[in-house]
């Protein structure tokens, strides 16, 4: 479902030319933003066996965050702490977004990338555990860790501005 609306309002921000449908759209993707590497963190735990480790209190502060930027995602014109300037730039042949990140916006990152680390970590040493296992598992675990370190490279690439993929 986060991966869903993250893709939905990043599809139909690029599509807009107008900027409060992009900033409504990019409100969206910051709900799908949010919950992803939550889910993808709690999902590891429990593939893992760590479904123990998911006690109320650990919930409530894995919640904690994404809570925080989505608020201040659906509040940023008040503040700047995500999006300290959004631009679009209609001099190509479709819309871009000429983005300045705010303080709360890498707060964001760094909280992202470790629950996504962490949780690449948990299946990474899970194969220490299977490797001895039928090949199905070992191809699952396989395919658990590409499916989150080439969307995690693409997303650093992109932030840091070294993406392939420019205007």
């Amino acid at each position: 479902l986060g991966v869903a609306l993250w893709s939905l309002g990043n599809v139909v921000t690029l599509g807009s030319s107008v900027l409060s449908t992009v900033v409504f759209w990019d409100n969206v993707t910051w709900l799908g933003t949010v919950i992803a590497p939550t889910a993808w963190f709690v999902f590891a735990l429990q593939y893992t066996g760590r479904a123990q480790w998911l006690t109320r209190r650990m919930v409530i502060l894995l919640a904690v965050e994404p809570l925080v930027t989505l608020l201040l995602a659906w509040t940023n014109g008040m503040h700047g702490l995500i999006t300290s300037s959004l631009v679009l730039d209609r001099s190509a042949s479709y819309t871009a977004q000429i983005v300045t990140y705010g303080v709360w916006f890498w707060v964001n990152v760094v909280y992202t990338y470790l629950l996504i680390l962490f949780g690449t970590l948990l299946i990474g040493l899970f194969i220490q555990t299977l490797i001895r296992s039928a090949s199905l598992y070992r191809g699952q675990i396989g395919a658990l860790l590409i499916a989150t370190i080439v969307p995690w490279v693409a997303s650093a690439l992109t932030i840091s501005g070294l993406s392939p993929f420019h205007a």
